[in-house]
């Protein structure tokens, strides 16, 4: 954490810490511009299950009390690890890539917003139904609770050059059964009248997908992502667990650990 001084004169701090397992770089200290504060835990002295500790920041007549969480009985973890409710992964970052029926996975370097983008070529090729050896990419993740979830998939705004039918693709986590997306499910006023889909669409240089998933058992899981129609490009993929917040570009990826093979 880093600590301000916002006025013209040296700020005088204390930190009271509550916990006897949370452990800081410092205490105490005069502060011209600004300081920055290491927080670590003493795991010998830390509750073997989940727990929130606090400590509080005195200083310029004000309190501020802030919560670490812990949480030592995670399951292992392997591939994008759940942090605060949400996992981000890269499009460009995929596991597995499958090939076939004379179509391939390729990479768009700095085609998305904060990294690389993957689409199929070649562009003009049959639609495909998804299923085991259809062509799809596959991303291991981890969560660390059971429930309800939604994956947002970031695509960029192509063209709905099938008219009526729409661009499409399927989704599905672990062995459920794949959802089928349209990615233009809705549009029907043409592009040419310049309706608010199409104004969000190219100045954004973002489209957002969401589907709903049912995560039964913590740990270690895969999202699946089936070519049904060519001319997608996917970006980014965000699957909220309850704690996405509200941002333009979205929570930056998450930590990867290589899944064991």
């Amino acid at each position: 954490m880093e600590i301000f001084n916002t006025g013209s004169e040296t700020l005088n701090y204390s930190i009271k810490v509550k916990d006897d397992w949370i452990k800081l770089s410092s205490t105490q200290g005069a502060i011209q511009y600004e300081e920055k504060i290491y927080v670590s835990v003493d795991w010998q002295k830390a509750p073997k299950n989940q727990a929130a500790g606090t400590f509080i920041i005195s200083g310029a007549g004000r309190d501020y009390t802030l919560e670490v969480s812990i949480r030592p009985d995670l399951p292992s973890c392997a591939g994008f690890i759940e942090n605060n409710g949400v996992v981000s992964i890269e499009a460009a970052r995929f596991d597995r890539a499958i090939d076939n029926n004379g179509i391939q996975w390729i990479t768009l370097p700095n085609m998305g917003r904060t990294g690389s983008a993957v689409t199929m070529e070649p562009a003009n090729a049959e639609r495909q139904a998804p299923g085991e050896n259809a062509p799809s990419l596959e991303y291991t993740f981890t969560l660390f609770d059971t429930g309800r979830v939604k994956v947002g998939a970031y695509l960029s705004p192509t063209l709905n050059y099938k008219k009526n039918e729409g661009l499409k693709y399927a989704i599905a986590i672990d062995d459920e059964e794949p959802q089928i997306v349209n990615m233009h499910e809705g549009e029907t006023q043409p592009d040419w009248e310049y309706p608010q889909w199409w104004n969000v669409s190219v100045t954004d240089h973002i489209k957002i997908k969401e589907t709903a998933h049912k995560i039964s058992n913590p740990g270690q899981h895969t999202l699946k992502i089936w070519m049904v129609d060519p001319g997608v490009v996917f970006q980014k993929f965000v699957i909220n667990a309850g704690g996405l917040k509200q941002s333009y570009l979205g929570p930056p990826e998450s930590k990867y650990i290589k899944p064991a093979e």
